[in-house]
């Protein structure tokens, strides 16, 4: 399956394809702790606001964590908005 983006460790966190939309429109990615391989959460698409957004799993983010989503974020929404 094709991905509009490769997958990228930054930092801690490791972000990886899982599938795309039942649409095929956008894409789903995993939130992985590169060390653990715990699943910390999901990245999707959220229609109302016209974005990608992170959906955590009863994980606790440090500032350094939420910036490196917020990183692999504005990378997604660029590849989107190009397509």
């Amino acid at each position: 399956m094709i991905q509009s983006i490769p997958n990228e460790v930054i930092d801690w966190l490791s972000f990886e394809f899982f599938d795309k939309s039942e649409s095929g429109k956008t894409e789903i990615w995993s939130i992985i702790h590169k060390d653990s391989r715990e699943e910390l959460g999901e990245i999707i698409w959220n229609p109302q606001w016209r974005q990608y957004w992170a959906v955590f799993v009863d994980a606790g983010m440090t500032k350094g964590c939420l910036e490196s989503c917020a990183q692999f974020l504005g990378k997604l929404m660029e590849a989107h908005k190009a397509k």
